[in-house]
């Protein structure tokens, strides 16, 4: 599941700061294009809405993003924020959730624990906004009444 939702990132060059480093930060596979950008010298458009990863690369404590937004047509919707994704099947009123610090290859679905419903609220309200702040009119809301 982790490969059709979340891209794993590997830079790799040689720059005149001299930094080696790796982390874990997540990002979007789209911070490629105003990081060459950056590394060029270019100016980002305006119209570009992802992040130089620049500041990753040469070793500073940032977090571009709170939350990670993805989507595939009108059948799939993810967001992970922290330790957790879920990750929401509209058409099959499906819920996923998985720690993905404690479980990275997400194996273990914790949608079923009645324990982390709270969790899935407040990643769902998180989904919400962020539908909404990238235009996405899929209506989940209507899929899942009681979250």
């Amino acid at each position: 599941m982790s490969g059709v939702i979340s891209v794993h990132l590997r830079l790799s060059a040689v720059f005149s700061f001299g930094v080696v480093n790796s982390n874990d930060t997540r990002v979007y596979l789209q911070d490629i294009m105003p990081t060459t950008l950056q590394l060029a010298g270019v100016r980002k458009p305006d119209h570009v809405q992802f992040t130089s990863l620049v500041p990753l690369v040469e070793g500073k404590d940032v977090c571009p993003y709170d939350a990670i937004y993805g989507a595939f047509k009108d059948l799939q919707r993810a967001v992970t924020v922290g330790p957790f994704k879920m990750i929401l099947y509209p058409e099959i009123h499906k819920v996923l959730l998985y720690n993905v610090a404690s479980d990275p290859h997400e194996i273990r679905d914790l949608a079923g624990d009645a324990r982390r419903r709270s969790t899935i609220r407040r990643l769902f309200a998180r989904l919400l906004k962020l539908q909404k702040e990238t235009g996405d009119e899929l209506d989940l809301k209507a899929a899942y009444p009681d979250l």
